[in-house]
């Protein structure tokens, strides 16, 4: 039971994370071959292992793993420097000015909680990701294709 848990959570990551690459790709350049980094504005390719989906706060539990508004595309440096405060600052500042002051503090709140998460849970939330890419494709032309892009 918990390897299909894990294993079933780490095709979720998978599908997660290329949402948000491609979500903030047609936010930051308006394709979705390239995308800027929420912090340092380095533009990176989609398909890079340079571009990550990183979290404001870290995903500690599963709210706060899989919340859109607490994970943003981020360059390997930016997301892997979590000694530098200015750029979780920066990265704060990015959900206040997006999504406004209270849901930085819903996300702020939420950060502690423990919240349990069902096979079913993340297997509706992979189909609904894999969904949300293949519109994505089709609304910019891509072929149908499973292999992470």
């Amino acid at each position: 039971m918990i390897d299909t848990i894990r294993k079933k959570e780490k095709k979720l990551r998978k599908v997660f994370s290329l949402y948000i690459r491609l979500r903030d790709a047609i936010a930051t350049t308006g394709n979705i071959t390239y995308c800027r980094c929420v912090t340092c504005k380095r533009s990176v390719r989609v398909t890079s292992w340079e571009l990550h989906a990183g979290h404001c706060f870290q995903g500690k539990n599963l709210w706060s793993k899989y919340n859109e508004q607490n994970v943003h595309a981020q360059c390997m440096q930016c997301n892997y420097d979590t000694e530098t405060q200015w750029k979780k600052e920066i990265h704060m500042d990015y959900i206040e000015k997006t999504y406004g002051k209270n849901v930085l503090h819903d996300i702020q709140n939420q950060y502690n909680n423990i919240s349990e998460i069902s096979i079913a849970d993340i297997n509706d939330m992979i189909h609904d990701y894999k969904q949300r890419i293949q519109n994505i494709k089709d609304t910019y032309l891509l072929p149908a294709k499973d292999d992470g892009f």
